[in-house]
């Protein structure tokens, strides 16, 4: 997952963990129904469709042959992901994935049966869509960024980087769960650094966040789980294991900026 500003890179990719991604064990003549709902448009979804269906097809599940899915887009009007969620669930289908926080409610209240596998859940537990990482014991399960965790530490080193920053501006959605949560966070780290945040609300959640190829890829293991006949309840939620920082030396140049060597030499890319 990569957050990004005009000066560095904050990244963590999911790390690919110890579960196997075999070839999908078909039945003669099943075709497996799953929806997919997404706040985005067609024309901004279009290239995380293309990564899902070909992490798909690695492990055996090709549209039209053994694989059926229903489509649902909000276009950016979150009013509409309740209905489409609603209509996944009459449609049965087997399973819905979920892409951000808003989206996984719109399906966690459409169904509490369906399962529902997450992509970016900011904070699932906190936004009360799992009981635990470990335990979810509900429904939902999938992959989580965890960016309520990571805001502090990325402010921490915006300070670090830029010492004599007083003001730091904050892009966040109070639509979604896990924005109200990763700004509360920063907001408490904030106090403690001795630094002011001003606030930037935004309504679309492809105007800034993670890099979701991972996360996407790594949600195929769900999918194939639950269409084998796992539980969402006894899937743990994966989490990111590994933290990037990348600066941009051009965009600081740019800025007027310089940052402290002791900044620099923790880069695991730079950026000329």
């Amino acid at each position: 997952m990569a957050v990004r500003s005009a000066v560095m890179v904050l990244a963590f990719g999911v790390a690919l963990l110890s579960w196997p991604l075999q070839s999908a064990a078909q039945q003669p003549g099943k075709i497996h129904k799953i929806g997919v709902l997404l706040a985005a448009s067609p024309a901004i979804a279009a290239p995380w469709i293309v990564i899902g269906k070909s992490a798909l097809r690695e492990i055996g599940y090709v549209e039209g042959r053994n694989l059926a899915i229903e489509y649902r887009y909000a276009s950016g009007q979150y009013d509409l992901l309740p209905v489409h969620a609603a209509e996944l669930v009459k449609l049965n289908v087997d399973l819905i994935v979920a892409l951000g926080d808003i989206t996984i409610e719109a399906a966690r209240q459409a169904t509490r049966t369906t399962p529902i596998v997450m992509i970016s859940g900011g904070d699932p537990v906190g936004a009360g869509f799992v009981a635990s990482l470990a335990h979810p014991g509900g429904n939902v399960t999938g992959v989580a960024s965890l960016i309520p965790d990571i805001n502090p530490k990325m402010l921490s080193l915006l300070k670090e980087a830029v010492p004599r920053a007083t003001r730091i501006g904050v892009l966040w959605n109070p639509a979604s769960r896990g924005g109200v949560l990763g700004y509360k966070g920063m907001q408490e780290a904030a106090r403690g650094l001795g630094v002011t945040l001003s606030s930037y609300e935004t309504r679309r959640g492809v105007d800034y966040g993670p890099s979701l190829a991972g996360m996407i890829q790594r949600s195929v293991f769900y999918v194939d789980k639950v269409l084998k006949g796992a539980r969402p309840a006894d899937l743990p939620v994966e989490q990111p294991t590994k933290f990037e920082l990348v600066i941009n030396r051009k965009a600081l140049k740019a800025l007027g900026l310089t940052l402290p060597r002791a900044v620099l030499l923790r880069a695991d890319q730079v950026i000329e």
